[in-house]
C-alpha cells in the first residue's frame, strides 16, 4: 500500500516568509487554499484513507478530516520528527511505500504524485527538488528503508547523502507541480498561472491582481466549498470520515 503524508504547520503559523509582502489575513488564506489544494490531489490519486495529514493546527485537522483523510497530532519539536513519526504510524498499517509532500504547491497535479508513487514502488528514493535547487518539496522512498530526514537547510543534498548512505537509488525527480513552491513574496506570481489551485473552482483561472487579492480569491473559493456551490475537485467536504483515521 501507498500512502501520502502532508505536514502542515496550519493557515495560522504557516508561510511566514510571505509577510512582508501580504496582509495576514491573505497569508492565512493563501496557505489554506494550498493546502487544500495539495490534500485534494492527493486524495484524488490514493483514496482519502491513504492520506495523512500531520499538524498541530485544529483548523488543518477539521479540514483533512471533511475529506476523509487520516489525522496525526504533531506532538514532536521538529519537522523531521513529525514527519518520521507519520511514516512510522503508516508502517503499522500496513504501508510498504510513502510520499511526503509539502502543502505549499499550487501547481500540483494527479500525475505528479503518481510519479512519486511509482519511483518508491520500483525501491528507488525519490527526491522532488524546489526550483532554487537545495530544498526539497516531495520525497518518495519504501518503508523497508530506516531513512532519516533532513527537511530544511540544503536537504536535497542531506537526503542524497542519505540515501547513498543506505546504499539505494536515489532518483530526482524534476516536475513544475512538484518544484513550484510558495515561501516569498516574489513566488505568489506562480498564483497567475491558468494551473494554479486547480481543484479550487473559480482560483486558478482568474486574473492574478496581486498578494491581496489572491488572498481574497482563495478565500471566496473556500467560502464556495464549504457552502457547497463547489463543483469540481471538492467532493472530500462530502466525505465523512472515521475517528479511526485520528
Amino acid at each position: 500500500m501507498h500512502a501520502i503524508v502532508i505536514p502542515f504547520r496550519g493557515p495560522g503559523s504557516a508561510k511566514s516568509r510571505l509577510a512582508p509582502g501580504v496582509t495576514d489575513t491573505a497569508r492565512r488564506q493563501i496557505a489554506r487554499g494550498m493546502f487544500q489544494h495539495v490534500l485534494n490531489v492527493a486524495c484524488e490519486v490514493s483514496g482519502h484513507r491513504r492520506v495523512l495529514v500531520v499538524t498541530a493546527s485544529k483548523t488543518a485537522a477539521a479540514i483533512a478530516r471533511r475529506c476523509g483523510a487520516g489525522v496525526l497530532r504533531e506532538t514532536t519539536a521538529g519537522h523531521n520528527e513529525a514527519v518520521a513519526e507519520a511514516i512510522d504510524h503508516l508502517r503499522t498499517r500496513g504501508a510498504t511505500t510513502a510520499a511526503v509532500v509539502a502543502a505549499d504547491l499550487p501547481l500540483l497535479k494527479a500525475s505528479n504524485l503518481a510519479v512519486l508513487e511509482r519511483c518508491a514502488r520500483d525501491g528507488n528514493v525519490g527526491i522532488a527538488p524546489d526550483r532554487s535547487g537545495s530544498g526539497t518539496n516531495a520525497l518518495t522512498l519504501p518503508l523497508s528503508l530506516a531513512f532519516k530526514f533532513h527537511f530544511g537547510s540544503d536537504s536535497l543534498y542531506r537526503h542524497q547523502r542519505e540515501g547513498r548512505r543506505l546504499g539505494v537509488n536515489v532518483r530526482l525527480v524534476r516536475q513544475p507541480g512538484l518544484a513550484s513552491d510558495v515561501d516569498t513574496p516574489a513566488d505568489l506570481d506562480l498564483l497567475s498561472d491558468p494551473a494554479a489551485l486547480s481543484t479550487l473552482p473559480s482560483v486558478g483561472v482568474m486574473a492574478y491582481r496581486g498578494p491581496s487579492f489572491a488572498g481574497a480569491i482563495v478565500n471566496a473559493a473556500l467560502f464556495r466549498l464549504q457552502n457547497g456551490e463547489a463543483e469540481i475537485g471538492e467532493q472530500c467536504f462530502e466525505q465523512s470520515w472515521s475517528v479511526a483515521h485520528d
